[in-house]
């Protein structure tokens, strides 16, 4: 039992040793979660004892692979903050939202884009072509003027316009989804022109899942 102690305290100093760079966030919660599923297999298969051991390897093996999340994140939160017109926040560890305002890619009430919205898109396309395992969820917003319909339509149509454009660009159609939520997430005031210019708006939140390739390791 001693040994098998020893062994699994082995393991979790060498995951959580990958903390002290920026791609450590990732390996740490990768890590946890890795022990959790781990220790749960190891506890059908073998008791206690496997549970023990599943959890040591489990933690080396989402380290490893929460690592490697976390580093691409990161160089891909670098090549996206190159863009112009777009507000990048990292939300997670495989997390990013990229918020385009909504006056710089569409007219007032309309929902087809812009010309020069084209370019910005086109640069956000080549930057998420580069990371084929991203999940794409794209939202639409509006403030608060104007029917809830009528809000709730454009937002779903910019929305749509988003991928259509992203998809003509090279972006995998099955990795992005669609949200309308009209004026129910406002990020400020409606009451206030500045406030309701912030709301309206288009989000993509982008979360990165691992490659069969990273799972493996």
């Amino acid at each position: 039992m001693k040994k098998i102690s020893v062994l699994v305290l082995c393991m979790s100093m060498m995951g959580l040793s990958s903390c002290a760079s920026k791609a450590g966030k990732g390996a740490g919660i990768g890590a946890g979660a890795g022990a959790a599923v781990g220790a749960g297999i190891g506890a059908i298969v073998g008791g206690k004892q496997g549970a023990i051991i599943g959890a040591g390897a489990g933690a080396m093996t989402g380290a490893v692979t929460g690592g490697m999340i976390g580093a691409k994140m990161d160089k891909q939160e670098e090549e996206l903050k190159k863009i112009e017109a777009a507000e990048v926040e990292r939300v997670a560890e495989n997390k990013i939202n990229v918020k385009f305002d909504s006056g710089i890619l569409f007219d007032t009430g309309s929902a087809n884009l812009k010309s020069d919205a084209t370019t910005a898109l086109t640069n956000f396309a080549d930057v998420l072509k580069q990371y084929p395992e991203n999940q794409l969820t794209i939202e639409g917003h509006t403030d608060s003027t104007g029917s809830k319909t009528l809000n709730q339509q454009l937002s779903e149509q910019r929305a749509a316009s988003v991928k259509s454009l992203l998809q003509g660009k090279g972006v995998d159609s099955t990795r992005m989804v669609t949200m309308g939520y009209a004026d129910s997430k406002p990020v400020a005031s409606n009451a206030e022109a500045q406030g309701r210019a912030k709301n309206r708006r288009v989000e993509i939140i982008i979360v990165q899942e691992p490659t069969v390739q990273e799972t493996a390791q």
